[in-house]
């Protein structure tokens, strides 16, 4: 599964993509994967999507930025792991594009390797049901795609965090549209057993990608990380 690298690991240890079927080009395939591997090797960092050009814009011709997921999951995604979509409007269309195209299985949510939901529709349940994988295999572990509409801006509502861990420079002042501050506790406890956890990635309907691995240590206003998360990521 693809989300297991992680920051720490992921730009040493990159291979050139298998192209899945889904894939338009060579070049589209590297291009996504070499945006995946950036947001999660620079946690914090606003990535750009290249459009698919296999992805006519009558594929989702009622919500066309379903377009950016879809170009994310043909390239996450294969006949070897399973798939959720979850709350999003318009859910169905975007499961049977990636399906018919990647052979992927669909699975709940919380036996998925990859899910992908919305973030107003978010919760903090789904979030501590996630796959977490083992010590032997914390590859396991989910990955989450949440939608947001802008990555770019500041949203009412959405916690403004501090970021820090491998990858970050210090630190960086983020925006996480769709994860409130319940679901950023409930992502606390998903990761708490490191190298267990989950891996999530923001994308926005422009096609914007940001990436939060299990490694980086988000910070609420004044609040420190608690005494084991912020362990945890120093071991790492």
């Amino acid at each position: 599964m693809f989300a297991t690298q992680t920051p720490s690991t992921a730009t040493a240890t990159a291979t050139p993509p298998r192209i899945p079927s889904g894939v338009a080009s060579a070049t589209a395939a590297q291009q996504t994967f070499r945006r995946v591997l950036d947001a999660l090797a620079r946690p914090g960092q606003v990535q750009q999507l290249a459009s698919d050009p296999s992805l006519s814009s009558a594929t989702f011709a009622d919500q066309p930025h379903l377009a950016w997921p879809a170009t994310l999951l043909l390239m996450l995604v294969d006949h070897e792991v399973s798939l959720a979509v979850a709350g999003v409007a318009g859910g169905e269309a975007l499961e049977t594009v990636v399906r018919r195209r990647t052979r992927v299985a669909t699975a709940t949510p919380e036996a998925a390797d990859t899910v992908v939901c919305d973030g107003g529709a978010l919760t903090p349940e789904l979030v501590t049901a996630l796959k977490r994988g083992s010590l032997e295999y914390p590859d396991d572990g989910a990955t989450l795609l949440v939608l947001t509409d802008d990555l770019t801006t500041a949203t009412a509502g959405a916690p403004t965090a501090t970021l820090s861990g491998p990858g970050i420079d210090g630190a960086i002042r983020v925006s996480l549209p769709g994860l409130d501050p319940d679901i950023l506790a409930a992502r606390e406890d998903a990761i708490a057993l490191y190298p267990m956890g989950i891996d999530i990635l923001l994308l926005d309907r422009a096609g914007r990608l940001l990436g939060l691995p299990r490694t980086t240590v988000v910070t609420l206003g004044s609040q420190p990380a608690s005494p084991a998360t912020a362990i945890s990521r120093k071991e790492a």
